[in-house]
């Protein structure tokens, strides 16, 4: 059986609902923790209405008030922050919650205004050009605790380093930077419109980069659903995704729900998929989590 994970942007009807979706992921999280989930990720995004922007501070608050799940960011978007702040971040959430914490890794941009408002833009240029570059010194910072020509340590001292997750949408270069640094990778399917030739691809992509170079790390895939008994309201809910770049992949009953993951699991080869829910209503949410659950006996699994 797979595991199931959740992902979610905090998307709020509106900008004064925030400490709405606030409460309302809390106790998702909770929720998720209780009934088997393997991992919460909480995503960065800068687009209204939303009830967060950079999830790090959220994350302690997570894992503090849950017991087993692994709780994370999907993800920091590195060109818009120092690499040894999120090291600094990470490392000392990994001290406090050892083998609990998350760190995905992302290539999103917010509007211009807004990136000048979190560092200049000769930084923000500088780290769109050396991106790749910039992954493989975080991946260095996390991993060895020391940064600069001097090997000044990052505290505090960790046993286990953090979990570090690439996450994409399949190109190529992504695939080789996971090689590179043996990362986790978690494949973006929300952001593409799938035809069954854009399926093959991105399989023949995975097998090749990621199977035959023995990357013993974990490859998962992230997709979007929607549970609805009249496909017609695809449209109606597309409206409330954030950013019209998304695309919802699963729509229909949990029946319908749960076939469809089964195959894009055993389609990927992976024994994991994350979910991310594009519906606003609490109690619709809550029915999700609750229905899957059950559904693949994830307390059991």
């Amino acid at each position: 059986m797979i595991k199931l994970s959740l992902l979610d942007f905090g998307v709020s009807n509106n900008i004064f609902e925030s400490h709405i979706t606030l409460e309302r992921m809390i106790n998702d999280a909770q929720l998720a923790d209780k009934l088997g989930y393997h991992r919460y990720w909480l995503g960065e995004h800068y687009e209204n209405p939303v009830a967060w922007h950079n999830p790090n501070l959220l994350l302690g608050i997570l894992a503090s008030i849950t017991d087993n799940i692994q709780v994370g960011s999907a993800g920091i978007l590195i060109k818009l922050h120092s690499l040894l702040k999120i090291a600094e971040d990470y490392r000392m959430l990994s001290f406090l919650f050892p083998e609990r914490i998350n760190l995905g890794i992302a290539a999103g941009k917010p509007d211009l205004e807004t990136i000048r408002e979190l560092l200049n833009e000769n930084d923000y240029n500088y780290n769109i050009q050396n991106f790749n570059n910039r992954i493989i010194q975080l991946d260095e910072y996390i991993k060895t605790g020391t940064y600069n020509s001097k090997k000044n340590i990052i505290p505090p001292v960790v046993t286990q380093p953090t979990e570090i997750w690439l996450l994409g949408k399949g190109g190529i270069e992504n695939f080789e930077l996971s090689n590179k640094i043996n990362a986790n990778y978690c494949l973006s399917i929300f952001h593409i419109e799938l035809d069954e030739t854009k399926i093959q691809d991105l399989i023949s992509l995975k097998t090749n980069f990621f199977n035959k170079n023995q990357n013993k790390k974990s490859f998962i895939i992230c997709c979007s659903i929607l549970l609805v008994e009249n496909e017609a309201k695809n449209n109606q809910y597309r409206e409330s995704c954030i950013g019209k770049h998304m695309v919802i992949n699963i729509i229909g009953n949990i029946k319908i729900i749960k076939e469809r993951l089964l195959e894009l699991a055993y389609r990927f080869e992976t024994d994991e998929i994350v979910i991310i829910d594009f519906c606003n209503d609490s109690d619709k949410r809550t029915e999700l989590i609750q229905a899957l659950a059950e559904e693949f006996n994830l307390k059991n699994s």
